[in-house]
């Protein structure tokens, strides 16, 4: 029985062993899983053991990068062999995206980093000069702060202009520096456009502030209508405030005679320091160039004069305005105006006025009244834009700005001088003795008759016509104004001219001239062959301008603006001279008593000279009643 027993146990466990022998023998495998911590799935895989589990593609993970699979917070190595089930885990980082601010021309803000799928904290509002910020904008909407960032982004600021009044613009009273040479100083003749007045203008005279009048400018002797006075009218018109105007310009003036520390420049200086007292320098107006057409280093040579002047006077260089102007569009090669442009780099208010269809009053260079009103519009049209970023509206046109002289009747005093003997007898009678004496032309009045005693006619004017009977030739003709013409005047000489046969005389002709000779206000120079030419005083020749001949009758007229010290000449209804000059003398210096207009001064008094429809206008307060 034992044996039996034995044997069953001893099958028992053969059977056991070989049991255990075949598992032993069976191939194993070990589960690798994947857990993605939110990112897109990923099968797990079945691997032998000893072998390698496959790295699988990346997941995804909205707003998150991935790094990698990590086992036991350590980065799992695919190269290592599986020994048994393991679980690894997906690591991730968040994205963060960029927000910039386009704040379009408002003060800046720095671009800000938002973690993926947060939302943006809404920023400061930018400020921006005269506009109201309305919001931030994202392809063209208003964007929404509570919207999470997935991406990076743009967003602009989106503004609305203030718009406030032209006329509270400006609080305090302004003013205006005036510089440059002879166009901003302004030569255009004052009787060919209509006066500019504004109680609100005024202008620096004296040093202190007086109400506007023209010519603003006192240190050139032409001196007449600029640029300053109709920018002045724009400026008051629209802004409703007061201006005043500093003129420092001078005529023949070079960029070397406005160097930093120069005449010119102190002078400038210290008028402009006398106006930031009581106002407020807004604007530097600048014409220059005739004298540095082709200067190709005009634009740095620029800059040093004009950020001097901001330095010394304590100007905000991102808010004054400054205006250049072009030459006739006839000057030069075009460097002058290339070199203004370039300018404009350098300053954020500047501007250059066009003179495009203005007109002068010489060959290329002056320009005449009507035009210099029209650029003075067009000065302020470019500060008018720099203010508000609108334009002026004006008439661009200067004929629209041409106006004939508003003259009262004056006295006119006329003769046919025909009758030779008769305009000698009437010469005669109207000077109380008849006693008219050619001097011979020696002494300090060559040509000029002398009178021994004066009309106490009661006339205004009185005409002496000193004709040689015995030689047949005029030896002078004139009128004599007794204490009659006041320095105010408008004086108008006209008549007209032929030259005898035998002629071959030099002569000055239309003339006015006071008794002591202290101011000779000489007006044409006609050559013994006809030829004649504006003078002015010293017998300085100017361009030829007419001819009288033996064939026909020349008309000349000259209207003598005695305030203003300018005339204007016309041959045969032809206007040849505007705004020249009478004197070289201030005739607003001079006293005017005893003045003879002349009308026929010949030099050599050889042959007959002609002499026909004398006429004498004096307008305005010309005549005093009752001397």
């Amino acid at each position: 029985m034992k044996k039996i027993v034995f044997a069953l146990l001893c099958l028992l466990a053969v059977a056991f062993m070989f049991s255990c022998g075949e598992k032993t023998l069976e191939k194993e495998t070990f589960t690798v899983s994947f857990d993605s911590d939110g990112g897109t799935d990923v099968e797990s895989q079945e691997v032998e053991p000893g072998e390698q589990a496959e790295e699988p593609e990346d997941p995804e993970k909205e707003n998150h990068e991935f790094l990698g699979w990590y086992l036991k917070n350590k980065k799992y190595n695919f190269k290592k062999a599986v020994e048994s089930d393991i679980t690894l885990k997906a690591k991730w980082e968040p994205i963060e995206y960029e927000v910039r601010f386009n704040s379009d021309g408002g003060t800046m803000l720095e671009p800000v980093s938002v973690v993926g799928g947060e939302s943006l904290e809404r920023p400061n509002d930018p400020t921006k000069e005269n506009y109201t910020f309305v919001g931030w904008f994202l392809d063209g909407e208003e964007y929404d702060f509570s919207t999470p960032v997935t991406e990076d982004v743009t967003l602009t600021a989106k503004w609305e202009e203030v718009v406030i009044p032209d006329d509270e613009i400006f609080t305090k009273m302004q003013s205006v520096l005036l510089l440059g040479q002879s166009n901003m100083v302004g030569i255009g003749d004052p009787l060919t456009v209509e006066k500019i007045s504004d109680e609100r203008l005024y202008m620096m005279r004296d040093d202190t502030w007086q109400q506007m009048h023209e010519p603003l400018h006192t240190n050139t002797p032409r001196a007449g209508i600029g640029i300053g006075a109709s920018f002045g009218k724009a400026f008051v018109e629209t802004f409703d405030c007061k201006l005043g105007l500093i003129p420092a310009a001078e005529g023949a003036t070079s960029l070397a005679d406005w160097a930093v520390g120069g005449r010119l420049y102190n002078e400038a200086i210290r008028l402009a320091k006398i106006a930031q007292k009581n106002s407020e320098i807004c604007a530097i107006l600048w014409h220059q160039g005739e004298g540095n057409q082709n200067t190709r280093d005009y634009a740095d040579q620029f800059k040093v004069i004009i950020n001097a002047m901001i330095k010394d006077l304590g100007l905000d260089k991102e808010k004054i305005v400054i205006i250049t102007g072009e030459l006739y569009g006839t000057r030069g090669d075009n460097v002058h105006t290339q070199q203004l442009n370039y300018i404009g780099k350098s300053y954020k208010n500047y501007g250059v006025a066009s003179s495009d269809g203005l007109t002068t009053i010489d060959v290329d260079t002056h320009f005449d009244a009507p035009s210099l009103r029209v650029f003075g519009y067009r000065y302020f049209d470019i500060f008018y834009n720099c203010i508000t970023g609108k334009n002026y509206e004006f008439d661009d046109n200067p004929e629209s700005y041409r106006t004939a002289p508003e003259r009262d009747d004056g006295e006119i005093t006329t003769f046919d001088f025909e009758d030779m003997a008769e305009a000698s007898l009437y010469a005669n009678a109207l000077c109380g003795n008849g006693k008219i004496y050619s001097s011979n032309y020696s002494g300090n009045a060559p040509g000029i008759v002398k009178v021994e005693k004066h009309s106490t006619y009661g006339k205004y004017l009185v005409i002496g016509n000193a004709y040689d009977e015995t030689n047949k030739k005029y030896t002078s003709t004139y009128v004599n104004a007794e204490h009659l013409i006041a320095p105010s005047s408008v004086v108008v000489i006209e008549a007209k001219f032929m030259l005898g046969a035998d002629s071959a005389s030099a002569a000055n002709i239309l003339m006015l001239y006071n008794s002591d000779l202290s101011a000779m206000y000489q007006s044409i120079y006609m050559a013994e062959n006809g030829d004649i030419y504006s003078l002015s005083k010293d017998d300085l020749r100017g361009d030829k301008i007419g001819k009288i001949t033996a064939d026909s009758w020349t008309s000349i007229r000259v209207i003598m603006d005695l305030e203003n010290n300018v005339k204007d000449i016309y041959v045969d209804d032809e206007l040849v001279v505007r705004a020249a000059k009478i004197s070289m003398s201030d005739t607003s210096n001079v006293t005017l008593d005893l003045n003879r207009l002349v009308q026929f001064v010949p030099g050599n008094a050889t042959g007959t000279i002609m002499l026909d429809d004398y006429k004498c206008y004096l307008y305005a307060d010309s005549i005093a009643p009752g001397k």
